[in-house]
């Protein structure tokens, strides 16, 4: 399949979107691993795409019915392996290659099986498979940039404000001031009011 293009889910939970914060757009565009920055102690799902031959993208690719399901083949295609992966259950699978095989002529030889796409988050799934279905329409050596989907987008911006929101808690908690253990201290009171739960925020989609 050529030379292999290796990227990483800008939704992987493991990427430090603080650290990315300005280098999170050139990233998206470019796909160049050395922008890639995880949070400490923690391991990214690294993914390795090689390029998709013409006949498997004109014969199998292409010719699927919906957006979605072109994305779907091209990720099944050009997917040689996948390090590091934790499945939508939360198992460590901790390297994942192609088992799924064509038949003589077939115009795909090898590919990710519909049992082992059941074993990694849609979520990847849709914006890996964008990525190598948009490279699969250039020549090697072409400058044209990746387009981000809008659901990526969507994860990454809800992803920030869940962060900067869990950060902003611990901040507050580790600046409560402490009581004396000398003071007087003041009599327990029985709590009536629970805490506001943690909810997804929404933001608005940006286009590419």
């Amino acid at each position: 399949m050529g030379d292999t293009l290796k990227v990483v889910s800008i939704e992987d939970a493991a990427l430090d979107v603080f650290e990315m914060a300005d280098s999170i757009q050139a990233y998206m565009l470019e796909r160049d691993f050395a922008l890639v920055q995880a949070k400490p102690g923690e391991r990214l799902t690294v993914f390795h795409l090689g390029r998709i031959r013409t006949r498997a993208f004109t014969q199998w690719v292409q010719t699927a019915a919906t957006e979605g399901e072109r994305y779907m083949r091209a990720f099944q295609v050009a997917c040689a392996r996948v390090e590091h992966l934790v499945t939508p259950d939360g198992e460590g699978i901790e390297l994942l290659t192609p088992e799924g095989r064509g038949t003589a002529g077939a115009p795909v030889t090898s590919y990710i099986s519909d049992e082992q796409l059941d074993l990694i988050p849609p979520a990847y799934v849709e914006e890996i498979g964008a990525v190598a279905y948009q490279r699969g329409r250039l020549g090697k050596g072409s400058r044209a940039g990746y387009r981000p989907l809008p659901s990526s987008l969507t994860g990454w911006g809800q992803r920030i404000a869940w962060e900067a929101r869990c950060r902003d808690a611990a901040s507050t908690a580790n600046e409560q001031p402490s009581q004396s253990s000398d003071a007087p201290q003041a009599p327990a009171q029985a709590s009536h009011g629970g805490g506001e739960s943690p909810t997804g925020a929404t933001v608005e989609e940006a286009t590419a």
